[in-house]
This record gives C-alpha cells, structure tokens and sequence, in this order.
C-alpha cells in the first residue's frame, strides 16, 4: 500500500482516526496526572558472630554459610509467596512498575538466568504512597527478619556470644518519590495512539468497501432476475 492510499484512507475513515486520537488524548491525560510513589531499599546483612574464632557455631563461619541461612531466613519471611528476582542488584519493585508492596530477596550476584547468592544479604524493598507509610513498612520489615534470625538461632540453642548478627544499611532509610517519565509515557501512547489509528482505518476501510461490493452485487442480480 502506497502513502498517498494510505492518508486517502486515513482522509475516508477520518471519524475512526478521531475516535482512536480521542481515546489515545484520555490515556494521556490520565498518564500525566498519576501520582507516583514513594521508595526505599535497605540491606539487612547477617555478620558472623565476633567472638568466633576457630570455633563454629551450627551454622558456620564462612560467608556461604551465613548465605544458606539468609536464604532460610528469606524462604521463612516470604512464605508460600512468589519471590521477585531482578537482573541486577540496583532494580526495583517501583522499577517493574509496582506502586505498592514489599520485596525481601536474596542479593543476586548473578544474573537473572544464571542467579547466584554467595553474599549473606537480604534487600528489603519497599514501594508506597506514602512517605511515612513506606518508612514504617521498612522498620516493621526489618523487624520481622531480626525476630526471625533470632527466633532460629534460640529454636537451635546457639550461645548468645556465637549468635549471628545484622546490619542494616542505610539506616534511617532513604526514601524517594518516584513519578516516572511523563515525556516518555506521552510520546509511546502517541505512537501506539497512531499506530492502531492507521490500523483501525485501514480495516474499516477494507470492511465497509467489501460489504458495499456484495450490496452491489447483490442489486444487480436483483436487477437481472426481475429483467427476466
């Protein structure tokens, strides 16, 4: 199909191309007034214990151990739920387009199909509406794991003085309001917005000239019956 056939097209089925630009003009206009949302991220890191030496306590010493229990701890916290793995460390939950939830994942040291956790370290992900309400998901989140490593480390008998123990980072969080780029937004609902104009008209074009033929045809076989 030609250009010029095209916009003829475009110029026949001119009230399909408003209708597309109408509804394309109230997603934009939906798209720059969404709110963003609030983030932050900390690590809690489990630290081995400082009064061990030579001695191991049950869930040892090396760094692939303190891993295999914060991957315990991260299984117990998230339960039956689905665990969201990202390609990189730095990703978000407000990254992949969430506006609300809490993520505690194992660091990644790998990538997203070939995953790897070798450090003993839980990011605790947060995304909301509110400030407040996205610093109190953070502490009440940190809260819980810091009960859940205790909890084990008791439930296993382990010495206070061999107990493993956390870091948090940073700690106050840091939380960021996030409202996404509105110019890139605008700009793919303009070319999505064109696209299945172009589309629309062109089929509805295809769809009314093919239903006109056969009205056409089937006049003139009427024509030629009563002729006879």
């Amino acid at each position: 199909m030609t250009v010029w056939r095209a916009l003829g097209i475009l110029a026949r089925r001119w009230y399909v191309v408003l209708a597309v630009a109408l509804i394309a003009a109230l997603a934009g206009f939906f798209a720059l007034r969404g709110a963003g949302v609030y983030t932050a991220q900390v690590s809690v890191r489990l630290l081995t214990p400082a009064a061990l030496t030579s001695d191991e306590n049950s869930l040892g010493v090396r760094p692939e151990g303190l891993a295999k229990f914060a991957a315990l701890i991260e299984k117990q916290f998230n339960g039956n739920d689905e665990i969201i793995r990202f390609g990189s460390p730095d990703a978000t939950l407000a990254g992949a387009g969430v506006r609300s939830g809490v993520s505690v994942r194992l660091l990644n040291s790998g990538s997203q199909w070939n995953q790897s956790f070798r450090e003993p370290l839980l990011i605790v992900d947060v995304v909301g509406t509110s400030a407040a309400g996205v610093t109190s998901q953070v502490d009440s989140t940190v809260a819980e794991l810091t009960r859940i490593i205790s909890e084990r480390q008791d439930d296993a008998g382990i010495d206070p003085r061999y107990s493993v123990t956390t870091l948090v980072s940073p700690d106050p969080p840091a939380v960021n309001y996030i409202n996404g780029n509105r110019s890139r937004a605008l700009a793919a609902i303009g070319i999505l917005g064109l696209g299945i104009a172009v589309l629309a008209a062109i089929e509805t074009d295809r769809l009314l000239l093919r239903r006109s033929a056969r009205n056409l045809l089937s006049a003139a076989q009427k024509a030629t019956t009563r002729a006879r």
